[in-house]
């Protein structure tokens, strides 16, 4: 028989009142005997026994399996543990003070005493202080600025003034909207002054700043020095939108240093830097006066832990420390994050001892935040959930180029909606949980890493950007009446008033309301005078009823017009924010334009929509069980792709044509936890997978038998592959090994030590005979499977190295890091690494694709993006995802690709299958051009031949010949019977596109020729050259070239569609069109400044397009003489430009490594087409303008549909 319990006392407190109600369940059960328990629930008879003893807070993990074992509700005793978790911190919290850890809160001056780990920091500012008077400390977002501030620099000088310096008045603010009020308001505090008085004189002399300051420190003779920190500098330019009153607060802040005894500190976020530029003065002061914060080393990171608890009296497991020093080691940005973890971690806590376990169940570093956040808001019901992402989108500052920040609300606009009492009690229970702060100014998100790190508050920021910016504007509108008394002149009206007839982003506040409908009032006020107006002046002529008829016609008119204006109000609205939606999701970015469209045409939203159409690449999204997708892999032949998620989700489906097929599979066996980098067996029986639970797992693919499981690490796994001949499985883990097994389970797997920190990934050479594996100590491994040692160790990231890819012949190997780059590696020869950079984030999945032409990456930023393998160039990028994406993987036949996010989605996409890429040429293409049937494309490049494709059978060009040197320049004559080249030998050369014959090859340039373009008849060939001369030659042979010279090189040439004119393109910036059948002089066009390269007639001759070095498309009239179009986006010179078949578009290629879609008729925006991975170096259409054929220096030449060339009532149709 068991020893009997000890007695209750449920008045005791919670905690015995908890453990008597797991007795009560126990006894509910029948009394199951705690052996009995132990089976069931998987832990020891004591570890249950205590759990229920009254004395600890059990686990929530032992607390649920308890709770299973006893057949009881799961959800609402995870409820009561949460609910057991914060009373009993409460009545710590009570007994010992804040400490020992803050969560995101910043450290005040008052907490100095449980401010660790910047010491030499706080010391090197005391030291500049000394010497300056003005310090700007720059830091990235989390990377413990404010505390640094505050709880460091103010806190060292009021308790140990700066060496040799008298006692300090201290002046600690943040801008806020208003700065010149704050500053006022803060310097009320040190001087007897009404603050109005104050206000008024700093803005009216910001200089008078320096008397204030010495009538304050003239009266206080115990102080004779006076320290001011404005915290948050960035507030200037997110919160303050009077540029007179940021200008005058920044001159006020200089004139303060130009007192004997001030000292201005400014404590500014690091993506600021460039807007603090826009300020000379400042600029001036900043030089050589500046302060970085950098990431904490691993020593300062470990007092960070362990001295707050040392403080509070506290044990922290030394495995806890060094884990969670791996897991922020050269991180900036990742101190708020940390802090949170350890409070959440010390919750959890029994006793006096704070333990690895309690570290990973809160979630560690990288869940914390998301934990706390989620399992506050999962315990509020739908309305409460409505009322807490109204409290966070209006606590959050929109970036504008930059990150989203923190934004001080009054309370009066979080709790002055509809229902004040409820918004009151969920932003209590917000405030409990540390997710915000309150004070006497206001609340405020506690700090900016739960908006970067909450993957739901992204979401929302991201869902509709722009009616979250028009909410905003309302929001200091409304205020700004409210400060000036109410008066009518900041009331909205028209179409500002109009757009918030129907559209609502989140419940309005009482004042934005009453703003609202005093507009309203206003704007019926006025309208019901101009009826009584009307009304008067029909009756005066109602005796005239044709005078009458005319009004009535009139005011139907002007109705009309009202309703025609208010919609192109509405149209033009949703075309901002389809352009926003632009960079998000080019898929909800057609949504919208379309609806704009539909709503009131307009060239702007037909243009979004074309560029909307172009940038969607997603073919579908599968979504997962779970809330998350972590890993995602095709199985070798192709037919099956598995997925990863949380809670042991494993799901497997049927790969068919272009997509998967119905819900998947499900296999069952898996943790609780996190399943990572599924990898298929060479076979595609199996798959492997490494779990946060610190197990591998093996599974039968067709489910046939439970997984195979694998324990060995100490911590979870992140890493896991097969080797090719799948005999082998390799692991990473948490405790930096690296493990080989025996993919059978039935051996000891042998250990790899060598990184320092965290162990990330695995990757087999192709041989099998080496392992590469990938850590947080920012190294790459590989590793000798027979020597059992480390063969290389590759370097070059900054941050923690990620995903690893072997090339198919093992000479390459590619890492992603954190430190937003991927690597590729020669693994023979002297060359250097490939460097991929672009992702605004860090980089966490990679993927080569089967040609081994291009890598693939996924990222935090929330995009995919596809690079050329040789990282030329820009990479295609792929936006849609609304969370950070782990993972991808391309299709066997590389006509797909699928990423895996924590959005909880799969998504497939097309990366480019429908552009057919020719590889024939040994270097860079120069020109390519359609056959008039436009089933052939012909080529010429640097390496000197002219290549002829069957866009049939496309794999095996026919080269026709070669010019000695670069072929420049070609077209194709009308009857498709003939190609015209210009090469670096100087010749023109005409060729037989059949094969037939010999070239006919034309000498008389003296330098190169650059092109030569065939008359639409075809009988003449028209040809420029460095020499300066248009060259027309009669291939008829009956008379002799005829001969035009320019005072200029000439670049390019053309015919007209009569074949009457040539027009010419040199190098000062001007066109000339020639009489190409005699001998006047040319028409001059001036209007590029610079080189011209290229220039092309419309079909109908009436205007001639031009490309120029200075950027700019240009369209001219060949006889109106009125000054051209000037088309502006390119990002330095254009090189080509032409003209659809039809005349309405104009195409152009520039050295940015964009080709650009323009309309001809008039000059808006154009559409981009970008991520070739190389220049493009010309652009034409198809005879039947659907299809885009382009040249690079890659040695390809690309023919691609043009999606934006459709109809727009094709592009209507979803």
């Amino acid at each position: 028989m068991g020893r009997p319990e000890r007695p209750l006392d449920p008045e005791a407190g919670e905690l015995e009142r908890f453990a008597l109600d797991l007795r009560q369940l126990r006894t509910k059960a029948g009394s199951p005997t705690y052996r009995q328990l132990a089976r069931r629930a998987h832990f020891s008879v004591t570890t249950l026994a205590k759990a229920a003893s009254g004395e600890t807070v059990p686990s929530l993990q032992v607390t649920l399996a308890y709770v299973a074992a006893c057949d009881g509700d799961q959800a609402e005793w995870a409820e009561r543990w949460h609910s057991l978790i914060a009373s009993v911190t409460s009545a710590e919290t009570v007994g010992v003070g804040r400490g020992p850890y803050w969560g995101m809160a910043a450290f005040q001056p008052e907490d100095s005493e449980w401010f660790f780990g910047r010491e030499r920091m706080v010391a090197q500012l005391c030291e500049m202080l000394t010497r300056l008077r003005f310090v700007a400390v720059f830091a990235p977002s989390g990377a413990g600025k404010s505390s640094l501030l505050r709880a460091g620099l103010i806190a060292a000088v009021v308790e140990n003034p700066v060496k040799g310096q008298p006692a300090w008045a201290t002046v600690l603010m943040t801008p806020g909207e208003h700065p010149i009020e704050e500053l006022a308001f803060q310097l009320v505090n040190e001087q007897d002054l009404a603050r109005d008085t104050i206000q008024r004189r700093l803005a009216d002399d910001p200089a008078s700043i320096r008397g204030m300051i010495e009538q304050i420190l003239n009266s206080r003779p115990s102080v004779a020095n006076m320290l001011i920190v404005v915290d948050q500098f960035e507030e200037l330019f997110t919160l303050c939108r009077n540029e007179e009153e940021r200008s005058g607060f920044i001159a006020a802040l200089l004139a303060a240093t130009e007192v004997c005894g001030a000292r201005v500190v400014l404590g500014v976020r690091a993506d600021f830097y460039g807007r603090c530029a826009a300020y000379p003065a400042l600029v001036a002061a900043l030089h050589e006066h500046q302060l970085l914060i950098g990431p904490m080393d691993d020593e300062d990171l470990r007092r960070t832990i362990t001295g707050p608890a040392e403080r509070a009296g506290l044990l922290v497991d030394p495995a806890l420390v060094e884990m969670a020093v791996a897991d922020v080691g050269g991180q900036t940005s990742a101190l708020p994050l940390l802090s949170h973890a350890l409070l959440e971690t010390s919750r959890l806590r029994q006793g006096k001892r704070i333990t690895l376990a309690h570290y990973r169940e809160s979630g560690g570093v990288n869940g914390a935040i998301t934990r706390t956040a989620e399992g506050v808001y999962a315990q509020f019901d739908e309305g409460q959930r409505g009322l807490a992402r109204d409290i966070f989108l209006r606590l959050t500052a929109l970036g504008d180029g930059t990150e989203d920040t923190r934004r001080r609300a009054p309370l009066a606009e979080l709790v002055g909606g509809v229902d004040p009492l409820a918004a009151a009690g969920v932003l209590a229970r917000l405030t409990a949980a540390r997710l915000v702060t309150a004070d006497e100014k206001g609340v405020m998100v506690a700090h900016e890493a739960l908006i970067q790190e909450w993957p739901r508050l992204r979401r929302w920021l991201t869902e509709d950007r722009e009616l979250l910016r028009s909410h905003r504007r309302l929001t200091e509108a409304a205020a700004e009446w409210d400060r000036h008394d109410r008066v009518d002149g900041f009331l909205y009206r028209g179409v500002q008033l109009a757009l918030w007839g129907t559209r609502q982003v989140m419940d309005l506040s009482d004042l934005e309301r009453g703003f609202l409908e005093t507009s309203r009032e206003r704007e019926s006020r006025h309208r019901a005078a101009r009826r009584r107006r009307t009304r008067l002046a029909l009756t005066g002529l109602a005796a005239t009823v044709v005078v009458v008829s005319v009004l009535a016609a009139v005011a139907l008119v002007q109705a009309n017009r009202a309703a025609a204006e208010r919609d192109l109000a509405v149209s033009r609205q949703l075309t901002v924010e389809a352009d926003n939606q632009l960079q998000i999701d080019p898929r909800q970015a057609q949504r919208l334009a379309r609806r704009a469209l539909t709503t009131r045409p307009t060239v702007g939203a037909e243009m979004v929509l074309r560029q909307a159409a172009v940038d969607d690449r997603l073919q579908s999204i599968v979504p997962m069980s779970s809330k998350k997708a972590l890993g995602v892999t095709f199985s070798p032949d192709g037919r099956r792709v598995a997925a990863t998620g949380t809670d042991g989700e494993v799901r497997v489906w049927t790969w068919a044509g272009h997509g998967v097929s119905g819900p998947g599979q499900a296999l069952t066996g898996g943790p609780e936890g996190q399943l990572w980098s599924p990898m298929f067996s060479p076979d595609g029986k199996r798959l492997v997978t490494a779990g946060s639970d610190g197990t591998v797992r093996i599974w039968q693919v067709d489910g046939s038998a439970g997984p195979i499981v694998l324990r060995g690490h100490e911590g979870p796994v992140w890493g896991v592959a097969f080797s090719p001949d799948g005999r082998l499985i390799a692991s990473a883990g948490e405790d930096t090994t690296v493990r080989v097994w025996d993919a059978r389970g039935d051996e000891r797997p042998v250990v790899l030590r060598g990184h320092t920190k965290v162990a990330v990934g695995v990757a087999f050479s192709p041989d099998g005979r080496q392992l590469a594996s990938s850590g947080h100590d920012a190294t790459v491994r590989l590793w000798d499977l027979a020597a059992r040692s480390t063969r290389t160790v590759l370097t070059g990231p900054r941050e923690a190295t990620r995903t690893l890819v072997f090339s198919q012949d093992g000479t390459r190997l590619a890492c992603s890091s954190a430190d937003g780059t991927a690597w590729v590696w020669p693994l023979t020869g002297s060359a250097a690494p490939v460097v991929l950079r672009g992702h605004e984030g860090t980089v966490e999945g990679l993927a080569l694709s089967p040609d081994e032409q291009w890598f693939a990456t996924t990222s935090d930023d929330l995009t995919v993006r596809i690079w050329n393998a040789n990282g030329a160039g820009d990479p295609l990028v792929l936006r849609g995802h609304t969370n950070r994406v782990w993972a991808l993987a391309f299709s066997p036949d590389g006509s797909r690709l699928v990423s895996a996010a924590d959005d909880g989605t799969l998504r497939i996409w097309d990366p480019g299958s429908d552009r057919l890429i020719l590889r024939g040429h040994e270097k860079a293409t120069w020109s390519a051009a359609f056959t008039p049937d436009g089933q052939r494309v012909v080529s010429g490049g640097e390496d000197g031949t002219v290549q002829v494709w069957n866009l049939a059978t496309p794999a095996e060009p026919r080269v026709l010949g070669r010019h000695d040197g670069d072929v420049y320049g070609l077209t194709v004559s009308s009857d498709g019977a003939s190609v015209a080249t210009g090469g670096r030998d100087g010749s023109v050369r005409v060729w037989d596109l059949a094969g037939r014959n010999d070239p006919v090859v034309l000498r008389g340039h003296e330098k190169q020729a650059w092109i030569a373009d065939f008359s639409p008849d075809g009988r003449r060939l028209a040809s420029v050259s460095n020499d300066r001369s248009l060259r027309i030659w009669d291939l008829t042979g009956q008379s002799a070239p005829v001969v035009h010279r320019a005072a200029e090189e000439i670049r390019y040439a053309a015919f007209s569609p009569d074949g009457r004119k040539v027009a010419t393109a040199g190098a000062e910036g001007a066109l000339r069109i020639w009489d190409a059948l005699g001998t006047a002089e040319p028409l001059l066009l001036p209007g590029h400044e610079g080189l011209v390269w290229a220039v092309a007639f419309s079909p109908d001759g009436q205007r001639v397009a031009s490309a120029g070095f200075d950027g700019t498309v240009q369209i001219h009239s060949v006889t109106s003489g009125i000054a051209p179009m000037v088309l502006r986006g390119h990002e330095g010179p254009v090189w080509h430009v032409s003209f659809s078949p039809d005349g309405q578009w104009v195409l152009s290629s520039g050295k940015d490594g964009t080709a650009r879609l323009w309309r001809a008729s008039e000059a808006a925006r154009s559409v981009t087409f970008g991520g070739f991975g190389a220049s493009v170096e010309t652009v034409d259409f198809s005879p039947d303008g659907e299809r885009l054929v382009s040249t690079h220096d890659d040695g390809t030449v690309r023919v691609w549909p043009c999606r934006a060339c459709a109809p727009v009532q094709n592009l209507l149709e979803p």
